[in-house]
């Protein structure tokens, strides 16, 4: 008698924030993707070597490497490295590089990602994205000394060489699979926007969805990060975005309904932030 009756699911409704004098709108079309402004400055490499004793290498090098992220130089501020698994405590390391053109390994710059970093039994950088300024956002994934597998986002300042949590973070995917933890996108000088996702929500053995995705906008103006917007998951899970002419598109699917095959097209004008 009681399989009558279904548990209800958990309302997980979207938050824009105040400050946009805006809504979500639903849309019907999502438009032609132009090509991507996605932080240029910080991308992907691999390491030869443990720094300062390295070299990057190209993707067909068939030796043992570290996965790293290359940050390009700006004004006041030299080319930085990320290094994966370069040292004895398995950490991210930070190494200044002499130059763009020139990327040998100058110095190794102390971070503390984390106040709880001591207890961490490993960790590394998932991804590493470019935000106005000094600032870069980084996706971690550790385990502490639980062994627990854990993720989280996190703001480095390369002029103070400070790191500030954002939030803990998910993956999206089966359980235990690795993904993407962020992602950004430039949408102006010296605005960008950032995407990461938290919660997770078990649909069936080994298959989860997020709760939520959030999007924060960081300029002169919200140097901190201002969450736009915080989607729920009734509203779906981000699997693609763009902003056109200060308006931000979003396609999402809601993995629970299957009645949406196509999911569901939304757009929120980011103007009055933008």
């Amino acid at each position: 008698m009681f399989g009558l009756f279904k548990k209800k699911a958990e309302a997980l409704p979207s938050t824009v924030a105040p400050e946009l004098h805006a809504t979500l709108k639903r849309e019907t079309t999502f438009p032609h993707k132009t090509e991507v402004a996605n932080g240029n400055g910080c991308t992907e490499a691999r390491v030869d070597g443990t720094p300062p004793d390295a070299r990057f290498v190209s993707p067909d090098f068939t030796g043992s490497v570290h996965d790293a992220f290359r940050v390009a130089s700006r004004p006041g501020l030299p080319a930085l490295a990320v290094v994966n698994g370069a040292s004895e405590v398995r950490l991210p390391q930070f190494w200044e590089l002499a130059s763009d053109t020139t990327p040998t390994f100058v110095r190794n710059i102390p971070v503390q990602l984390d106040p709880a970093q001591g207890s961490w039994i490993t960790a590394s950088a998932v991804n590493v994205g470019c935000l106005p300024g000094p600032l870069l956002a980084l996706g971690l994934a550790y385990a502490d000394s639980k062994g627990r597998a854990l993720q989280s986002i996190v703001v480095y300042d390369r002029q103070t060489h400070q790191a500030r949590k954002v939030s803990d973070a998910t993956y999206d995917g089966l359980s235990g699979t690795v993904d993407n933890l962020l992602a950004t996108r430039d949408v102006g000088p010296d605005h960008a926007l950032l995407l990461y996702c938290t919660d997770q929500l078990r649909l069936r053995a080994e298959v989860y969805v997020r709760k939520y995705d959030h999007i924060l906008v960081f300029s002169p103006r919200h140097p901190q990060g201002l969450e736009v917007v915080k989607l729920g998951l009734d509203d779906g899970n981000v699997v693609d975005w763009i902003v056109i002419d200060k308006t931000l598109w979003l396609h999402t699917y809601d993995r629970r309904n299957d009645k949406q095959p196509d999911g569901m097209i939304w757009s929120l004008d980011l103007s009055s932030v933008l």
